[in-house]
């Protein structure tokens, strides 16, 4: 059996509500909060410029959702509907979404959920709508308030006096909490948090279901939806007429933080804005096609990154905190830029720079030497005999063949042979002299090769 507050006659009537928040929220967000008329107003983070965003947004809304895909969603009890916008409140179609007395509504990155009080079960669909699986989880007695984390589903069953967790991919469920009629329900990091309606109080736990405090807060009057930011614990004060606020530790409670005109049923807060605090390499060339990686916080699965005006391409969010694309073409100095789908962004404080690559400098060529020793220069010549000036097969260590020549600088007198040079087949130099004298220059050379230079001795001789 659901819990029908409707009963409890004309002045609570769609009393059906709850917050929740996927991340965390920075300064500049924006607030969200359904109304008893079927309005859906907006503030500030810091509680001004409140505006009513949604006029007509149905009847009987219950819980108020701000979507990692940059929509607002809510759940209205007596239409059957869901329905969707903008942030900025545009677009919104109160029946984008059929839903069976819908309680409450959460959304992922990959899905969206609604619990069904009548029917004791929550649904869920993909975050387009498609697919719907109604039966996600069953056996529920009257649930209500939904929030959820990157891991798991938490569903306030009310008239059970219990929270459900249920693990996103739908494995078993269990009872988290036992408590006394929860309707709000939010989480963190680290913390888990309920409202009890009837008793004007908010519970917390840690986000593993011990360490149990009842009665965390005290603000009185019927409290309904729940939130949690970075820093502040956020509650709808249905009768009250505010919407109260306090610190995580509970300092700093205040019951009339924003005043809402009575009848607030939730409230939901706007998700972190990305930080950026590297990016590497900074630097690349004008053609494009760098690959850079982003480092910060609260990037979503679809966030778009720019270089200067430009589209980043082949981007890959690999986590909340991570994200890597190809730059493109471009020149000067330009700012890199990640947006997440609800518009919140942030620039990295040093520009990616386009510079103009410089040629590669050529590998020095290496010297080539002869292999094995095989290049023999006598400290001198005999006046008359025979000396080796080349071993066989000479070769450089770059595989070029050594050749010798020889020249006689001297000019001989008499008998005119004054030096022979004896070459073999197999690639033997001999230098033969015959008493006379000479002035023998006498060089090895090898032609460069690929990567080698020229190699080339020379030595001389008198005789």
């Amino acid at each position: 059996m659901g819990l029908d507050l409707r009963s409890r006659g004309a002045a609570v009537a769609g009393v059906v509500t709850a917050l929740t928040v996927l991340g965390t929220s920075p300064a500049l967000a924006d607030i969200y909060w359904t109304q008893y008329g079927g309005s859906i107003s907006s503030s500030n983070l810091d509680g001004q410029d409140v505006v009513e965003l949604i006029p007509e947004a149905g009847p009987n809304l219950s819980q108020v959702s701000v979507g990692p895909d940059g929509h607002l969603y809510w759940s209205s009890y007596d239409s059957n509907q869901i329905g969707r916008s903008n942030l900025d409140g545009s677009s919104a179609q109160s029946d984008w979404l059929q839903a069976s007395e819908p309680t409450g509504v959460v959304v992922t990155k990959s899905y969206i959920y609604w619990a069904e009080d009548g029917n004791g079960r929550v649904s869920r669909a993909k975050i387009d709508g498609s697919d719907a699986e109604p039966d996600f989880l069953t056996g529920l007695f009257s649930p209500h308030n939904l929030a959820a984390n990157s891991t798991y589903l938490y569903v306030a069953d009310t008239a059970a006096n219990r929270i459900v967790r249920v693990p996103l991919n739908g494995g078993p469920s269990k009872t988290l909490l036992t408590v006394d009629s929860p309707q709000g329900v939010a989480v963190n990091g680290s913390s888990i948090y309920w409202s009890n309606m009837r008793q004007g109080t908010i519970g917390r736990a840690d986000i593993d279901g011990s360490n149990i405090n009842d009665e965390f807060l005290a603000p009185g009057g019927w409290i309904n939806g729940l939130a949690v930011d970075a820093s502040h614990l956020y509650w709808s004060g249905y009768t009250s007429g505010y919407m109260g606020r306090a610190d995580l530790d509970g300092s700093n409670a205040n019951s009339q933080f924003v005043q809402t005109g009575g009848y607030s049923a939730s409230v939901a807060v706007r998700g972190s804005a990305p930080t950026v605090t590297s990016v590497s390499p900074t630097k690349g060339p004008k053609s494009g096609g760098t690959e850079i990686t982003i480092k910060g916080t609260g990037f979503y699965d679809t966030a778009k990154v720019t270089i200067g005006t430009q589209n980043c391409g082949s981007i890959k969010v690999s986590s909340p905190t991570t994200v890597t694309c190809k730059v493109p073409a471009g020149s000067g100095n330009q700012t890199v830029k990640v947006t997440n789908p609800d518009s919140q962004s942030a620039t990295a404080s040093v520009p990616f720079v386009y510079t103009t690559p410089t040629p590669p400098t050529p590998p020095k060529p290496a010297k080539q030497t002869p292999v094995k020793g095989c290049v023999l220069t006598p400290k001198k010549l005999p006046k008359h005999g025979t000396a080796q000036l080349l071993k066989a097969h000479c070769v450089t260590n770059a595989g070029q063949q050594v050749r010798v020549s020889v020249t006689n600088l001297a000019t001989t007198r008499g008998d005119t042979r004054a030096y022979r040079v004896i070459r073999k087949s197999n690639g033997r130099v001999y230098v033969k002299t015959f008493g006379k004298r000479v002035a023998l220059s006498v060089k090895w050379k090898a032609p460069a090769a690929s990567g080698f230079t020229a190699y080339s001795i020379k030595h001389s001789y008198r005789v």
